[in-house]
C-alpha cells in the first residue's frame, strides 16, 4: 500500500498540539493513560509480568495474544488462588521508581482528570512533585467522597498495586467489571461525552474500553469526538517486506475503525517523539500564563509606595488582559500582584481565583541542606514552564547589612532562557531587573522576537513614565508575543469545525 492509498486521515503532530492545547486551555481536556508511559521508567508491560507465569504454565509468551486469559489459567490452576498474581503485582509496581519527563509533562499541565489502567504510582508522583492536590479513585469507596482543594482526579480504573486483591487482571476481572466497578464505566462515558481525550502509551486492547465505546456509539450514533491516539507507525525493522506491509495494511484498518468513536490518530515513528509533543503541547498552553519573578528587600530606585502600586496594577491587568498569574509565595512585591490579581478577578463575575492564580511555595524545609538547591530548580523550572514570559520585578536580598542582587531570580532568568521563554525585565525597578534587562539588550537577537518589541522594552528601563505606561507596556510585549500563537490556535480551532 502506497502513501497515496491511505485508508483514514490522520491529524498532523503540529495541528493536534495546537488543537489539544486550545481544548486544554478551554478546561475540556482529559488524559487516558496505559502501560506505554510507565515502560520507559522500567516497568514491565503486560508480557514482562505475564512471562514467568506464562512459563509455569509451559506456555511460550511470544506465540501468546491474549494475556487476560494467560492471567486466568494460572488462577485456575491454583484452585483460584492469586497470592502468586499478587506477589507479581506487589514487587513489579510497589517500588521507588522515579517519574519520566513525560510524567512531569504532563503533571505541568492544567488537566483536572487522568484515566489511567496502570497499577503503579509514577503519574501520582509526578503530580505531587509539582505541588499539586490529587483525588485518587480505585474503588467504589473512593467515589463517595472527594478530597477538598483537589487540582486533580485521577481514575486509576483497574486498581492499585497497593490494593492487590481487587486489581483487574483476570478474565474474570474483566467479565464482572460492568457488575462490580459500574462507576467507573459511569464516569468514564461522561467524560468521553463531554470532554476531548489524549490517549497516550494505550493500545486499544483493552475490552472495558472496547464496551464503553461500543455503548456510547449505540446511545449516541457516531462519535465526533475529537479524541487522539498518539500511535507509533509499523516499522520495516526485521520483517520481511511482505510481513511489513501486511502490518502497515493492518494498522490503517484499525485506526479507521477507532473514528467511528471519534478517536483519531496521531501517527510517530519513535516514541521519543512523544516528548515532544507533549513539550509543544505545554508550550502552547503556556500562552495564557506569566511567571512573577521578584523578590526585595530595598525598593530603590523607585521606593516602595511606587513599586507596589506598581506590583498591584501589573496583578489587576494580567487577569483583566486574560493572562493567568504564576508565582511562587514572595513576601512584599509578590504579595501586591497577587493583591491586585484577586482584585481584578472579584471584580469580574464567573472568575474564580483559583483558576486564575497558581501560587506554590518553594518547599525547601522537609529537604536535609544538600537537597534545597537542587529541590528550589525543580520547582522554579515546573512553574516557569507552564508560562510564556517571565517578570523580572526588582529582585534584591539583604546579605551581613548589604544589599545584593537575588541569585534565585537570576536562576529564573536562566530557566527562562533555556526553557525557550520570553524575559520581560522591568529595568526601572533596578537591581537584577535592570541587569536582567543589561543582558536581554546585549543579546537581542538571540531573542527572535518581533522588531517592533525592541521599543516596549526601552520604555521599560525610562524612569520618567508612570506605572500605568509601564504596565501598558508590558502588556504590549505580552500581546506582540503571544498573539501569533494565539491566532493559530484559533484558526486551527475553527478549520477542525469546518472539517467536522
Amino acid at each position: 500500500m502506497n502513501d497515496g492509498d491511505r485508508l483514514t486521515l490522520t491529524y498532523s503532530k503540529d495541528t493536534f498540539c495546537r488543537i489539544f492545547a486550545d481544548e486544554v486551555l478551554k478546561g475540556k481536556s482529559a488524559l487516558f493513560i496505559g502501560a506505554g508511559l510507565s515502560a520507559a521508567a522500567g516497568f514491565v508491560d503486560w508480557k514482562g509480568m505475564m512471562r514467568g507465569i506464562a512459563d509455569d504454565l509451559k506456555l511460550d509468551i511470544e506465540k501468546e495474544h491474549d494475556l487476560v486469559a494467560i492471567a486466568q489459567y494460572h488462577v485456575n490452576s491454583l484452585n483460584m488462588d492469586r497470592s502468586t498474581l499478587n506477589e507479581i503485582l506487589v514487587s513489579e509496581f510497589i517500588r521507588d521508581a522515579q517519574p519520566t519527563e513525560n510524567h512531569d509533562l504532563i503533571a505541568s499541565l492544567p488537566i483536572e482528570t487522568v484515566w489511567t489502567t496502570n497499577y503503579d504510582h509514577l503519574i501520582e508522583k509526578a503530580f505531587e512533585r509539582c505541588g499539586k492536590r490529587i483525588d485518587r479513585k480505585y474503588n467504589r469507596e473512593h467515589f463517595s467522597r472527594s478530597v477538598r482543594g483537589r487540582d486533580i482526579v485521577l481514575f486509576k480504573m483497574h486498581g492499585d498495586a497497593e490494593s492487590p486483591d481487587d486489581v483487574v487482571i483476570t478474565k474474570e476481572d474483566y467479565e464482572s467489571y460492568e457488575l462490580q466497578r459500574e462507576f467507573f464505566m459511569r464516569h468514564l462515558q461522561g467524560d468521553l461525552i463531554s470532554k476531548t481525550f489524549l490517549f497516550l502509551g494505550f493500545n486499544f486492547m483493552d475490552p472495558n474500553i472496547d464496551y464503553v465505546l461500543g455503548r456510547l456509539r449505540i446511545l449516541f450514533g457516531d462519535l465526533k469526538g475529537p479524541h487522539f491516539w498518539i500511535v507509533k507507525r509499523p516499522s520495516p525493522g526485521r520483517h520481511k517486506d511482505e510481513e511489513w506491509e501486511y502490518e502497515r495494511r493492518k494498522f490503517q484498518y484499525r485506526i479507521k475503525d477507532l473514528e467511528r468513536y471519534g478517536i483519531h490518530a496521531v501517527e510517530i515513528d519513535d516514541y521519543a517523539e512523544i516528548t515532544t509533543i507533549l513539550r509543544t503541547i505545554q508550550k502552547y498552553v503556556a500562552t495564557r500564563s506569566v511567571f512573577i519573578s521578584t523578590s526585595a528587600s530595598q525598593y530603590e530606585p523607585l521606593g516602595k509606595e511606587k513599586v507596589f502600586q506598581l506590583a498591584a496594577s501589573l496583578g489587576e491587568a494580567l487577569i483583566q488582559n486574560g493572562y493567568n498569574l504564576v508565582s511562587a509565595m514572595s513576601p512584599g512585591i509578590g504579595d501586591q500582584v497577587v493583591t491586585g490579581a484577586i482584585r481584578a478577578c472579584l471584580k469580574s463575575l464567573g472568575q474564580k481565583v483559583e483558576e486564575r492564580i497558581l501560587l506554590r511555595p518553594f518547599p525547601p524545609h522537609d529537604c536535609s541542606p544538600d537537597e534545597v538547591p537542587a529541590t528550589l530548580t525543580f520547582y522554579r523550572r515546573s512553574l516557569i514552564s507552564t508560562c510564556s514570559s517571565t517578570i523580572f520585578i526588582a529582585g534584591n536580598k539583604q546579605r551581613s547589612n548589604r544589599i545584593m542582587s537575588a541569585q534565585g531570580v537570576h536562576e529564573e532568568f536562566a530557566l527562562t532562557k533555556a526553557l525557550g521563554r520570553i524575559p520581560i525585565p522591568l529595568a526601572v525597578s533596578g537591581h537584577a531587573a535592570k541587569e536582567i534587562w543589561d543582558s536581554v539588550q546585549e543579546r537581542w537577537d538571540d531573542w527572535g522576537l518581533p522588531p517592533q518589541v525592541q521599543a516596549l522594552y526601552q520604555q521599560l528601563a525610562d524612569s520618567e513614565r508612570n506605572v500605568d505606561q509601564w504596565v501598558q507596556a508590558i502588556l504590549d510585549i505580552l500581546k506582540a508575543v503571544n498573539e501569533p500563537e494565539l491566532a493559530v490556535l484559533e484558526n486551527e480551532r475553527n478549520q477542525n469545525r469546518c472539517g467536522s
